[in-house]
């Protein structure tokens, strides 16, 4: 399924072509960590100001290192990309589900920039740091998909769709559609 940043789904009856300014994060943070001091997004100016000042003040620490990390998802909720995907760059975790999700939403920090090549590096990390992880791998790989899309650079949105059908052949996409849409619709668009 396709989501909107507001959380809604995207329309069902038809494949996605264009590339959403929307775009949700592939994971939330919120809940990974039960001491933070918010409760909701109306929070989240309140929770990424205490998460940048300790970010900020105690810089090395693994406080820090989680904070630097929750700041970077409550200016991503706020819109404040650029703050945002700072702070995310502050992060990083030997656990490949969590540094790769963090990678993710750099890049949404990015697609939501214009910064279409600091996005698609962002995601071809959070690739690398998911090591062949079904559940993140396919989804990234749509993202860059939609960005490849979005540069006219087809062949590229090609390449990750058919990645997806070739290496991750249980991935289901949740709109209705199959992989094989997408790849139909690149090659359309490619003369094929």
């Amino acid at each position: 399924m396709w989501l909107w940043k507001n959380g809604t789904a995207a329309p069902e009856d038809r494949v996605p072509n264009e590339i959403s300014h929307e775009v949700a994060p592939v994971a939330s943070f919120t809940n990974c960590f039960p001491s933070k001091p918010h409760s909701g997004p109306a929070n989240d100016s309140i929770a990424a100001a205490q998460y940048k000042q300790v970010a900020d003040n105690f810089s090395g620490s693994d406080a820090a290192n989680l904070a630097a990390l929750s700041a970077g998802e409550a200016l991503y909720n706020e819109g404040k990309y650029e703050e945002a995907a700072k702070y995310l760059g502050k992060f990083s975790s030997d656990d490949a589900v969590l540094d790769a999700n963090a990678m993710v939403l750099t890049g949404d920090c990015y697609v939501n920039l214009k910064k279409y090549d600091d996005a698609l590096s962002a995601y071809q990390k959070a690739v690398r740091k998911a090591d062949g992880n079904p559940q993140i791998v396919p989804r990234v790989l749509l993202k860059e998909a939609n960005v490849y899309d979005e540069q006219k650079k087809y062949d590229k949105a090609l390449e990750c769709y058919t990645s997806i059908k070739n290496d991750f052949p249980e991935f289901r996409l949740g709109n209705g559609l199959d992989i094989d849409a997408y790849i139909a619709r690149e090659n359309a668009r490619l003369g094929k």
